[in-house]
């Protein structure tokens, strides 16, 4: 008897080998995927460490920043004591020059003569006097040149004049002083 089956059967289909072309595609593609995630795991590390470096290197730049500060604030206090210190030095320096000023001159003057007035502005003298010759005005004008303190002494000008019925002569000098 003849059997005839109606049922369905699954029928097996044959394997078709893969091509190793393709088998190669996959192992390249899968190396290339396992290089790109090890690239890019050390990529990662590498930008963490920068990260932090450059954490670092503010942090150290924000403490720097406080040192100089401090510095400049230092020189520029150390500036303005050495300006007061010239200052009291100064002071100190010019402290006698007008008790030496008026000694050099009195110091250098004759009987004959006679001071009106002295004014000084910055070392620069201006005497105003008498006396009762111009050979006593010139002698008082040479001693002064031959001070070591006084210089540039100039007569400006000498003119007769009187004085309570007295021939005088009215006289300016200019000069410098060295301090």
């Amino acid at each position: 008897m003849i059997r005839v089956n109606l049922l369905p059967v699954k029928r097996r289909k044959k394997r078709t080998p893969v091509p190793p072309f393709v088998v190669v595609l996959v192992l390249v593609l899968l190396l290339m995927g396992i290089g790109l995630a090890f690239t890019t795991h050390n990529l990662n590390k590498t930008i963490e460490q920068y990260a932090a470096e450059k954490a670092a290197n503010d942090q150290q730049i924000q403490e720097l920043s406080r040192i100089i500060k401090d510095v400049d604030d230092f020189e520029a206090n150390n500036r303005e004591f050495e300006q007061k210190r010239k200052v009291i030095e100064d002071l100190q320096t010019y402290q006698n020059a007008p008790v030496q000023l008026v000694n050099e001159i009195v110091s250098r003057m004759t009987d004959n003569v006679w001071l009106d007035s002295l004014t000084e502005s910055q070392w620069n003298i201006s005497l105003a006097g008498r006396g009762y010759s111009n050979a006593d005005i010139v002698a008082f004008v040479e001693s002064l040149k031959s001070s070591a303190v006084l210089k540039d002494v100039v007569l400006v000008q000498t003119r007769r004049a009187q004085e309570q019925g007295v021939a005088v002569y009215a006289f300016t000098i200019t000069m410098r002083m060295q301090v």
